[in-house]
């Protein structure tokens, strides 16, 4: 792998079998093709223009204005233009794209061992954690050699989760109960008169949870977007889209679960009769 320009991301030289180590998954036929007519596999679309990826050697002792906005950024001391292919890795790693042993020669890079990629089965012991260093120190020739694994959300982080939930969870059905008491107050009158003519006892209890069902899951579905957007947009805008993990029984928990909750408690709150209104006699 190399990198031609300060980053923490590379360009990976390799062929399809690297492809498959590094992106897990295999190389297309396409990506085959491009590969060996001395393209590039890139790993995100963002890349391509017209069907181009334009690599750039920089030079980080001059500088030039930067194409946009205030500041200097190193000047390019050569761009090459290379056909391009998208192939979006299964996982997130660091690789702009992978170009193969033949591009890279004609293109003067020259490939070094940067990092090694392992996809575990479970989240190590310690004892996995210091034989991998082990193995990479050996492989490098250095000792030391740090071995990080993502361990993705905590035990902490599941709990603070499901507490963000039940704070949710109670507000909404706080916010339901008052709305649909109030719905019940102002219908009274309604409700009385449509049991004078018959109606079924339990019509007013289904009328309490349908209104608490509509309550809490437009609040509910309303809140998530409102979380959810601001969030979406800090990933798109930064590298954290690499390490993002969706809490996605959580959020189903809050968008389905605590609608049905609160539309069960304002059915099983409500009394099922209602005394008739005294009319005055004419």
């Amino acid at each position: 792998m190399v990198n031609e320009q300060p980053s923490d991301r590379a360009i990976l030289v390799g062929g399809a079998e690297d492809i498959r180590a590094a992106l897990a998954r295999d190389a297309s036929p396409e990506a085959i093709t491009v590969l060996r007519a001395g393209g590039m596999v890139v790993t995100n679309p963002v890349f391509v223009t017209e069907g181009k990826a334009v690599l750039q050697a920089r030079d980080v002792r001059t500088h030039q204005p930067a194409p946009s906005g205030p500041g200097t950024v190193p000047s390019v001391v050569r761009s090459s233009a290379l056909d391009a292919v998208v192939l979006e890795p299964r996982v997130a790693v660091p690789y702009y794209g992978v170009v193969s042993p033949e591009t890279a020669a004609r293109l003067d890079l020259r490939p070094a061992p940067t990092g090694l990629l392992v996809q575990l089965a479970k989240y190590p012991s310690e004892a996995e954690a210091d034989a991998a260093s082990a193995a990479a120190a050996a492989v490098y020739g250095q000792p030391g050699m740090p071995f990080q694994a993502e361990p993705g959300i905590t035990q902490g982080g599941q709990w603070m989760t499901w507490s963000i939930v039940a704070a949710a969870a109670l507000i909404t059905f706080s916010a339901a109960g008052i709305t649909t008491g109030l719905s019940l107050a102002d219908a009274r009158t309604d409700h009385a008169t449509l049991a004078g003519v018959g109606a079924s006892p339990r019509l007013r209890r289904a009328l309490a949870g349908s209104q608490a069902l509509f309550t809490s899951g437009v609040g509910a579905l309303l809140g998530a977007l409102a979380g959810a957007v601001p969030a979406l947009l800090l990933v798109l805008s930064t590298d954290m889209r690499t390490a993002v993990e969706v809490p996605w029984l959580h959020l189903l928990a809050l968008v389905v679960a605590v609608p049905l909750a609160g539309a069960s408690l304002a059915w099983a709150c409500t009394r099922s009769g209602l005394p008739l209104s005294r009319r005055g006699l004419a």
